[in-house]
């Protein structure tokens, strides 16, 4: 006999005294109506028949190809047992799925369970809710995208930084790291105002956007100073080559309304994992070189 879905809904709660929510499309719909047939008696154990059933539905041919798309494998019901008991302790718990479906549509799924036991401590009752968090999931992506960008320039910010640092020593990634500080860049501000230095940082990290490739990551790591990162750079002369143009493109006019100004750069140049070992000392040692360029007269560079 097949059962519907509103069969289904019939059987879990007046059967089993239990509230089913799904949320989640059809999905867990199809996954209860399709694999509560093969139960048997008053009691639903832990089954692979719906680990299986899931599996179908999403498209895959075996469990091995579910196992090799999916981060998380195991989608299942855990255990539902029949009423009658006494019950007296409530416990909670959930777990958070990222399935990737044989289309490669992907759906975070976080799953609630609500596990009833009796006196002594044997599961009695367990209600799930499996629904679709993707909105969450991006929903905080956006914030910790905030989080780590700044605000005036876009680029990434100090606490951004210190992410990409601890990934890229984390996977042992060999890189080179520019630190920049703007030259003359406080009579900007004296001079002019807030509202003309806040331009000229902007069109700065604009010019930055334009001179590093896309395996660099650029920072704004406060006030007038920025920090460049590129990956798998550790060729001294080809730095050097970026380091020349970089101070070549930032001392051309920024040209404001009616004002012309003028700015220089200062880049103190480290290289990973040669010059240091941990990220305290990448930076510190990169500011020291650029205050090395600064005392050597401006507008030029420093190897660390």
């Amino acid at each position: 006999m097949k059962i519907d879905f509103n069969d289904l809904c019939k059987l879990l709660t007046d059967k089993y005294k239990i509230d089913f929510i799904i949320i989640h499309k059809d999905l867990s719909i199809k996954m209860f109506s399709e694999s509560i047939n093969r139960f048997v008696d008053d009691e639903i154990k832990e089954s692979d028949d719906i680990r299986e059933s899931f599996y179908e539905l999403c498209g895959y041919e075996n469990e091995f190809n579910a196992i090799e798309r999916c981060i998380k494998k195991d989608f299942r019901i855990k255990s539902i047992y029949k009423r009658g008991y006494y019950i007296d302790i409530y416990i909670r718990s959930f777990k958070e799925y990222f399935v990737i479906f044989i289309d490669d549509i992907s759906e975070h799924i976080r799953e609630h369970r609500h596990i009833l036991q009796d006196r002594n401590n044997n599961e009695l009752l367990l209600r799930e809710l499996s629904y679709d968090i993707n909105i969450h999931k991006e929903h905080n992506k956006y914030l910790k995208d905030i989080a780590m960008r700044d605000n005036l320039t876009g680029l990434l910010n100090r606490f951004g930084l210190d992410k990409e640092l601890d990934n890229l020593l984390e996977n042992h990634i060999n890189f080179s790291l520019l630190f920049l500080d703007l030259d003359f860049f406080k009579v900007v501000n004296d001079k002019y105002g807030h509202k003309y230095g806040d331009t000229v940082l902007k069109s700065v990290a604009i010019r930055l956007n334009k001179i590093f490739s896309e395996n660099s990551i650029i920072v704004r790591y406060g006030g007038d100073e920025f920090v460049v990162i590129m990956y798998d750079r550790i060729d001294k002369k080809y730095v050097e080559s970026i380091a020349e143009t970089t101070i070549k493109e930032i001392k051309k006019d920024y040209i404001i309304e009616d004002k012309v100004i003028n700015i220089g750069i200062s880049i103190g140049i480290i290289f990973y994992p040669q010059n240091a070992d941990n990220k305290y000392d990448i930076i510190y040692k990169a500011d020291q070189a650029m205050y090395y360029a600064k005392d050597k007269g401006r507008n030029q560079y420093c190897l660390y």
